[in-house]
């Protein structure tokens, strides 16, 4: 696979967890929710572009996908203190790049044992997942994942996924700088 420019951090993550591998909900998307998945930006789409031709070849990582009100209400649920930023980046008029489905909905990298992406690789917010920051507290998305369900506390699912809180903050750093958010405090 050719080199990429990921900070070091990044390379800490460990490989997918079994317990991911099981599930996959989050590299699923169910049907009338394509335009929803998270926007992706030049640095990120490059890399996904570069692992691609090594990965599926012949295949396009990405795709463009409008920005319905829809989507930038929930960017905007996710980002509230960067409002007028996130209004910046994805105009309601405006279109953004996101990761490439199949027809069954699933994330192209998506392989029978989970991702087929080297962590370094990755998306920021596939690397946060379920996990969220929200000033400056980690938080537990609200979603339908099985880690979430078998693990029960933040604490164990941080074990059961085998993350730290500090390669989790890298990689929320990595995703506001993408977005040209101001570090977290």
């Amino acid at each position: 696979m050719p080199a990429c420019n990921t900070p070091p951090d990044i390379l800490a993550f460990p490989p997918t967890p079994h317990v991911c591998a099981r599930c996959a909900k989050c590299c699923v998307v169910v049907p009338g929710d394509e335009d929803m998945l998270f926007p992706l930006f030049e640095e990120e789409v490059a890399r996904l572009e570069a692992a691609a031709h090594e990965l599926i070849p012949g295949v396009s990582p990405v795709a463009p996908a409008p920005n319905s009100p829809a989507f930038l209400a929930a960017m905007l649920r996710l980002f509230p203190d960067d409002a007028l930023r996130v209004r910046e980046l994805i105009p309601e008029a405006g279109r953004h790049m996101q990761l490439a489905v199949t027809g069954t909905g699933a994330c192209v990298f998506l392989g029978d044992h989970g991702c087929r992406l080297p962590r370094d690789v990755r998306p920021a917010h596939c690397l946060l997942f379920p996990f969220w920051f929200h000033r400056n507290r980690l938080r537990v998305l609200e979603a339908d994942c099985l880690a979430i369900r078998e693990a029960g506390a933040i604490w164990k699912l941080l074990q059961t996924l085998d993350l730290k809180e500090a390669d989790l903050r890298e990689a929320f750093g990595r995703l506001r700088r993408i977005w040209g958010l101001p570090p977290m405090i």
